[in-house]
């Protein structure tokens, strides 16, 4: 059996493929994770300073929280981020939002 040029290449070409497979489907995994994680860091940022725009009081009501949300759901259309997060996701970084606002009110000391 003559294995010609073609084959030959052929066959190194599977035997690469399989070889590496598990390292570059790791190295698929680490990109994907570490964009969701980007893409998460950047909303939550987002959300604060949608929050803190609406909220010049310091006081969060209905009406201030539905301006926030609605800045932050333009905000990540604008960015290209709309198709990764649902209106759900979004309602929940406002509410993460007001509540780390809350945690630093408590924190600091009155005189």
């Amino acid at each position: 059996m003559d294995f010609t040029q073609a084959q030959a290449l052929l066959i190194f070409s599977v035997t690469i493929a399989v070889l590496f497979r598990k390292p570059l489907n790791a190295l698929a995994d680490f990109i994907i994770a570490h964009t969701k994680s980007k893409r998460m860091k950047q909303v939550a940022f987002f959300a604060k300073q949608s929050l803190a725009a609406a909220a010049t009081s310091g006081i969060v009501t209905d009406q201030i929280k539905a301006q926030a949300i609605n800045t932050l759901t333009a905000r990540v259309q604008e960015n290209g981020l709309g198709k990764h997060f649902t209106d759900e996701q979004i309602k929940f970084y406002i509410d993460q939002a007001i509540a780390d606002s809350d945690k630093l009110s408590e924190q600091v000391p009155t005189k």
